[in-house]
């Protein structure tokens, strides 16, 4: 084998990463405000999909794209790039109401939400009494105060861990749906 062709040898399997579309993993150390969602949303213009991989609607990253003020807790800033997609994975926790104000937010201002935003049918939805049960936690009298947001993220997550509460895709199914809102 001459030295050039060597050069162009590749570990087993390692050809095809070659020609794969690049990648970015933002990751934080789950404090907030550590400026994940400006570093994703200058990185964003260099990809065809952002997707968020977990956690909830509660921070807010403000993005301005072409003069216009867009402030999104929940959905990736994937969406407001043409061409790009947007993905909420199966990790995030999903407050239906939040995530149909920010689209309605999204689609008045005159982006194409349609076709260029995906959800998880496996994400786990945030129900109105995991947001009592998280500020009834953190009022608790001896507790000592976390400072949650009170949104329900803690309380979903639990649900999510232990197997019970609601995936998007079970939003699908009536007799589920009532049923576990009546259990709860």
């Amino acid at each position: 084998m001459d030295a050039e062709s060597s050069l162009r040898t590749y570990p087993p399997g390692a050809s095809s990463l070659v020609t794969q579309p690049k990648s970015a993993v933002i990751l934080g150390a789950q404090w907030g405000d550590e400026g994940k969602g400006k570093i994703v949303d200058v990185l964003s213009e260099q990809f065809n999909v952002v997707a968020r991989y977990a956690g909830g609607h509660n921070a807010g990253h403000t993005v301005i794209i072409e003069g216009k003020k867009f402030v999104l807790h929940l959905i990736p800033c994937g969406v407001l790039r043409p061409g790009c997609l947007g993905v909420i994975g199966n990790g995030v926790v999903l407050d239906p109401l939040a995530f149909l104000t920010e689209v309605k937010m999204l689609k008045e201002a005159g982006l194409p939400v349609d076709g260029q935003l995906f959800v998880s049918d496996r994400a786990q939805v945030i129900l109105p009494y995991h947001r009592m049960i998280e500020l009834a936690a953190e009022n608790a009298p001896g507790r000592t105060k976390i400072g949650t947001t009170s949104r329900g993220i803690g309380p979903a997550y639990e649900d999510k861990m232990h197997r019970n509460g609601l995936r998007v895709i079970d939003l699908l199914n009536h007799s589920l749906l009532r049923t576990h809102i009546q259990n709860a």
